[in-house]
């Protein structure tokens, strides 16, 4: 196993790089697998990051992988706070984000695509911040706490808190199963199925929405949303 952790008492150890993304990992299909990984105790931060120039994330796995831990870390001032996999036929499973904190994102805090397996726990949300223009024409409609992608199967997202959470705290594209969050001050709590294309500036979001692509299977039980109307289906 590669482990890149802190050890000892104190704050956690800052990795300040401006504008680049901090740490990135293979992205070749056919040889390299980024296998047995895990991420403990650190504070990620683009501390001279231009929402309206270059798309950077905090952690990026654009590749294959297999058995990744990413836990008790920080994530601050990305356009993606985690992103998980690129188009492309990768082979992307097992994966566990536990405990961290994630700050001040402006497109995603995480982003899941094509995975298989993968459990999102107990980690904090606050601050997705709607901008309009920048990398990727960012704006309110784009802003998501967590994405799942098409394609992103087996996804689990429990006991996480979110706060000022954009336009989704949770989107499951696939379906996944969502248990125990804590979900206030946003527009769509949770989200279940697919929905770009032309409905998803049609239609006003509500707690829980099941959109274009239809309603996925999936398990939500046990959140508390804050606010906002209770279940609203576009062609679900």
């Amino acid at each position: 196993r590669l482990v890149f952790s802190s050890y000892g008492v104190g704050a956690r150890p800052v990795f300040q790089t401006g504008t680049a993304t901090v740490i990135e990992f293979s992205n070749n299909p056919g040889i390299t697998v980024s296998r047995n990984i895990a991420i403990l105790g650190l504070d990620f931060y683009l501390d001279s990051f231009d929402p309206g120039g270059t798309s950077a994330q905090n952690i990026l796995f654009p590749g294959n992988f297999e058995n990744i831990l990413i836990e008790n870390c920080r994530f601050r001032s990305a356009d993606y706070g985690i992103t998980m996999g690129v188009l492309g036929p990768f082979t992307r499973k097992d994966l566990v984000i536990r405990r961290n904190v994630f700050q001040d994102g402006y497109v995603n805090f995480i982003r899941l695509i094509a995975t298989n397996g993968v459990l999102i726990e107990e980690n904090h949300f606050d601050n997705l911040v709607v901008t309009s223009g920048g990398s990727g024409n960012v704006n309110f409609l784009y802003a998501k706490s967590i994405e799942g992608w098409n394609g992103a199967i087996n996804t689990e997202v429990r006991g996480n808190t979110f706060t000022n959470y954009g336009n989704r705290a949770i989107w499951l594209a696939s379906g996944g199963i969502v248990r125990g969050n804590v979900i206030v001050a946003g527009s769509c709590g949770i989200q279940i199925g697919n929905s770009y294309g032309t409905h998803e500036q049609s239609y006003p979001f509500g707690n829980v929405s099941a959109m274009v692509g239809g309603l996925q299977l999936c398990d939500v039980v046990g959140n508390y949303i804050g606010e906002g109307k209770n279940i609203t289906a576009v062609n679900g």
